[in-house]
């Protein structure tokens, strides 16, 4: 126990670390922070915390998002998805499924972004998430846009 407590406030302190560099949002840090969050994920996994895994999982995917490993990406999306379904964290869900949505968007994979959407819009207005809510409807104006129906993203973007 006393051996798990340690990786956890170690992978913390590290999380806490990695995250203020990713927000610095410098492309030229990427492939050192999606390397970090894997030695991070690591400490999760062996100290068997799974929200600290999750949340891993999860910036782990958005770093390789926005590096372009948009494939890989989703792959921890699904990971940190499976993880808050088994935990009943119904907020995380909604996340994971937003940015699973959005990688699916950058990849042109329409049905399975809207698809995402649809089930993560019904979770954050169950919650009453409006943040969530109107950034989700933002990006589905877009995909709507791309598909050539210009009606049903301004319907959006007016909601």
């Amino acid at each position: 126990a006393v051996e798990a407590d340690k990786l956890r406030i170690s992978a913390l302190k590290s999380f806490a670390e990695n995250l203020k560099l990713q927000n610095l949002q410098n492309p030229n840090d990427l492939p050192k922070i999606a390397e970090n969050y894997r030695k991070i994920l690591g400490d999760w996994q062996k100290s068997a915390d799974e929200i600290g895994e999750a949340l891993t999982l999860q910036q782990l995917g958005q770093t390789l998002n926005s590096s372009g490993d948009i494939k890989e990406a989703v792959e921890y999306y699904n990971k940190a998805l499976n993880i808050w379904q088994n935990l009943k964290i119904e907020t995380e869900i909604a996340n994971a499924l937003n940015m699973r949505c959005y990688a699916n968007y950058r990849m042109n994979e329409y049905q399975k972004a809207l698809e995402d959407a649809n089930a993560a819009l019904k979770k954050y207005r169950e919650f009453g998430d409006k943040t969530g809510e109107s950034e989700l409807m933002m990006l589905v104006g877009n995909l709507y846009l791309d598909l050539g129906k210009r009606d049903l993203a301004v319907d959006l973007y007016n909601q």
